[in-house]
């Protein structure tokens, strides 16, 4: 959605017009300020409304229950490569791994990997640690 046109007010009508028209200029010149706060206000009043945590700078989202963290984009991780040389195509097609070891290091890397994941979700706060 586009930012709405100005509208000047007639100048001269009253002694606030020149504040409002002020006003309006500084709302219109430049990004618009979210609220901020240390605390989040009562959600149910402020239903699909955003603001500020000064004590993390998470951007907040109200559903008029409560106020939901807008999560930050992660850092990007490498896709997993898989170098086994199988040719599995489904789970349900895996033959028995013989070798422990090379079973071993496969589910270490792959435990790796998904640990990486969930730091970066954490971090970006759309899991709960």
């Amino acid at each position: 959605m586009s930012r709405p046109v100005l509208k000047t007010v007639s100048q001269g009508l009253q002694g606030w017009d020149a504040d409002i028209n002020d006003n309006f200029t500084a709302l219109w010149s430049g990004p618009l300020p979210i609220y901020a706060a240390a605390s989040q206000p009562a959600a149910s009043s402020y239903d699909d409304c955003l603001m500020v945590g000064t004590d993390d700078h998470f951007i907040r989202i109200s559903d008029g229950s409560s106020w939901h963290i807008i999560p930050r984009q992660a850092e990007a991780i490498a896709d997993l490569v898989d170098d086994s040389g199988g040719t599995v195509a489904t789970p349900a097609t895996i033959p028995p791994v013989y070798d422990l070891a090379d079973a071993a290091d496969a589910i270490a890397v792959i435990a790796a990997k998904v640990n990486e994941i969930l730091y970066e979700l954490r971090q970006g706060k759309m899991l709960k640690t």
